[in-house]
């Protein structure tokens, strides 16, 4: 497959009378690279992404919210994220060894006050956001689309197929070049794109495929991003194989997916994506219009 990618995400903002009482969907960036993952802010509901409730803060300008993953059975990691709706910045930070044994975490946690418990975390990612709106209509019904994403330059059509809704979250993808197999992906379900993920082990990179709606466009576009990775996560991806990539389409309703392992893998492709705003690792580009 041709190793010519880039870094794309593109989100809208719904129009609204009041800024702050409907939905908000954001594309953000950091130090000039996307960051991998959308941004849908309901601020009539207080969620983000619909399920992540608003936490406490400053003012109703500025949004925060924060998602958790088990690290061990006595602790948390989290990722906090907050906006500022009027001046469009915002920032990220990963961190680590929220302590569940702690009755303080606890309540600060059934508040919505977790922002507060990160001068005593762990961190491990802290960086800017700068985000822009738009003006169009948030899309979110992907499956039976098939994208036709053309190739000017070597005159041939990339075919991007959404098979199978696994659930609001999850999807089944084919990928089709030309004079290639077709090739069947897990495929994340963001706000107006859908994200899928792939390890080539010959080749020593992972890739990002993503299909985006480019709001300035009104058109779909196709990105591939190509990354080199070193020998540990190499080690990693060799142990920790996809139960969905490569899986032959003509099977797909007797396919066994393996939920929890695709979803712990994107999370690992996901946190490769955010390393590329904050190391200087080579990628390469391929992005295409789709009809």
């Amino acid at each position: 497959m041709k190793k010519i990618f880039s870094i794309i995400l593109l989100y809208s903002l719904l129009p609204t009378s009041n800024l702050y009482s409907e939905i908000i969907l954001l594309e953000c960036n950091s130090q000039g690279i996307d960051v991998g993952r959308a941004f849908k802010i309901d601020t009539t509901n207080k969620i983000v992404d619909d399920k992540f409730p608003f936490q406490k803060s400053p003012n109703d300008k500025i949004v925060r919210t924060v998602s958790y993953t088990q690290k061990d059975n006595l602790s948390l990691n989290a990722t906090f994220i907050e906006f500022d709706l009027n001046t469009l910045k915002g920032k990220m930070i990963k961190a680590e060894g929220i302590n569940l044994k702690t009755s303080e975490v606890f309540l600060k946690m059934n508040r919505d006050e977790s922002f507060d418990l990160i001068p005593r975390l762990k961190i491990v990612q802290d960086f800017s956001l700068n985000c822009k709106k738009n003006s169009q209509k948030y899309d979110q019904s992907k499956v039976n689309q098939v994208f036709n994403c053309i190739d000017k330059i070597n005159n041939s059509i990339v075919k991007i197929s959404v098979l199978k809704e696994i659930d609001k979250d999850n999807l089944i993808i084919s990928v089709l070049f030309p004079d290639e197999d077709e090739i069947i992906y897990h495929g994340l379900n963001l706000a107006n794109q859908i994200m899928m993920f792939d390890y080539h082990p010959t080749d020593k990179i992972v890739m990002y495929q993503t299909v985006y709606k480019d709001l300035n466009l009104g058109k779909y576009k196709y990105v591939l991003i190509s990354m080199s990775i070193d020998a540990k996560t190499i080690k990693f991806l060799d142990e920790n194989p996809s139960s969905i990539t490569g899986y032959p389409k003509k099977d797909i309703n007797n396919l066994k997916i393996d939920l929890k392992k695709e979803s712990e893998l994107s999370k690992f492709y996901r946190d490769l994506y955010l390393e590329l705003g904050k190391r200087n690792i080579e990628y390469e580009k391929y992005e295409l219009i789709c009809d």
